[in-house]
Formats: structure tokens, C-alpha cells, sequence
């Protein structure tokens, strides 16, 4: 074998600016992709921070919100309390310094009747039949009295002296039942001290007895009005 070494010398032109034809010139575009990639980087990184600022705004404004609507709640109902209690004490007060409904006292009598129990009583001693007591008790818009009742006529009987007096107790028509002034029923079954009554049709009271009388017999009288009230 030849063992004859052969050169071949390639010229490449080397024009100014220029490559050689067929010769192709692969530029490195790494340093261009990695500035690409750091300004994406950059420009996430911007826009996450302003989200981020942004979320933080509106989650402050919401608190701050919140936390004026729970004040002017707050300021609200403690505004009210205190205009329900001032509204209190003003009714309170003026409860106690001007009574709406000023309570009246039932126990004015005419000069020379005698109270008792919200009742006026006038004792006369003018001698008259049953009719014409009556009568004169009317002119003084009264009636002659009832005396059923034991400490009505405990008290009357403080007030008179030995003779009898007419009281407002008439025997009915048919003779059965005795009414009081106003027919009202006689309730007690011993009232009177005498029991026989035919054509005595009245009753009469004294210190210590109560007789069945007739109407025509002449008598004092007693007679009974309400009170008069007043503040």
C-alpha cells in the first residue's frame, strides 16, 4: 500500500460583513429567550403583587364596613335605650307631679247630717205621719233611711234620744213581704220586737226597740243621702 499523503486546501472568502456561499451561521438565540422569559417573570410577578394589593384593599374597605354599620347599630340602640329610659322617667315623673285621675274623697255632708259609711243621715224629730216624713225627706234629696244592718243602726241609735223614728220599711199591698225603700227585700227574720202587725204597715226604730206601725201614727223621721265627693 501507497502510504502517499494528499492536501486539500479549502479557501473560504472572507468578504466583510458576509459568509461564505453554502456556509450557514446557526446564531445563539439562548440569551434572547432567557430576557423573554425573565420579563414574563417580572411582569407575573408585578400583576400578582397588584391583585394581591388590591385583594387587600377590598377585604380592609369590607372590614371597615362592617365594623361602621355594627357602630351606627350600636350608637342606635344605645340612643334608643336611653330615649326609652328618659321616656320612663319623664312618664314616672310626671305621674307623681300631675295625677291624671286624681282620687276623690266621698264624705261631704250638709251642715247637720251625720256621716257614716259614704252615707249622710239628717234624724228629725218633727212629729209626722209615714207619708208626709217621706215627704220632707224629698224636699232635701233623701229618702228615709235604711237601717238593716247592725252597725247602720248601732250608729244611729248613738244619735237619738227616747222617741221613736219613721225608717224607709213599708209593708206590700197583700200584707206578706216588707220592703225597704228602693224594694229592696227585708232580709233579717227577727227585725221587729213585736210580731203582731196587722194594719201596721210602717216601721218605726228606737234606742232599743224596732215596732210594725201605722202608717198614720205621728213620728220623727230619718232620713239618708250619699255623700258628696270631691278632691
Amino acid at each position: 500500500m501507497d502510504n502517499t499523503v494528499v492536501y486539500s486546501e479549502v479557501k473560504l472568502n472572507d468578504t466583510k460583513g458576509g459568509t461564505a456561499p453554502g456556509v450557514k451561521i446557526l446564531r445563539n438565540s439562548k440569551s434572547g429567550t432567557q430576557l423573554k422569559c425573565q420579563s414574563f417573570s417580572k411582569l407575573t410577578l408585578i400583576l400578582g403583587f397588584a391583585v394581591l394589593l388590591l385583594l387587600m384593599i377590598v377585604v380592609g374597605m369590607s372590614i371597615e364596613v362592617v365594623r361602621l354599620h355594627k357602630d351606627h347599630s350600636y350608637a342606635g340602640s344605645t340612643s334608643q335605650a336611653r330615649q326609652n329610659v328618659y321616656n320612663r322617667t319623664s312618664s314616672k315623673h310626671l305621674d307623681q307631679t300631675i295625677p291624671t285621675n286624681p282620687p276623690q274623697h266621698c264624705g261631704y255632708c250638709p251642715k247637720g247630717w251625720l256621716l257614716h259609711k259614704e252615707m249622710c243621715y239628717l234624724l228629725s224629730s218633727v212629729l209626722q205621719n209615714s207619708t208626709s216624713a217621706a215627704a220632707s225627706c224629698s224636699t232635701t234629696c233623701s229618702q228615709l233611711a235604711r237601717a238593716e244592718d247592725f252597725e247602720t243602726l248601732a250608729f244611729l241609735r248613738k244619735h237619738m234620744t227616747t222617741a221613736f223614728y219613721w225608717v224607709g220599711l213599708n209593708k206590700t199591698l197583700n200584707g206578706s213581704i216588707w220592703l225597704w225603700t228602693g224594694s229592696t227585700m227585708l232580709s233579717r227574720t227577727h227585725y221587729f220586737n213585736n210580731s203582731n202587725h196587722f194594719g201596721k204597715d210602717c216601721a218605726m226604730i228606737s234606742k232599743l226597740l224596732i215596732y210594725a206601725e201605722s202608717c198614720n201614727s205621728t213620728r220623727g223621721h230619718i232620713c239618708e243621702k250619699e255623700a258628696s265627693c270631691g278632691t
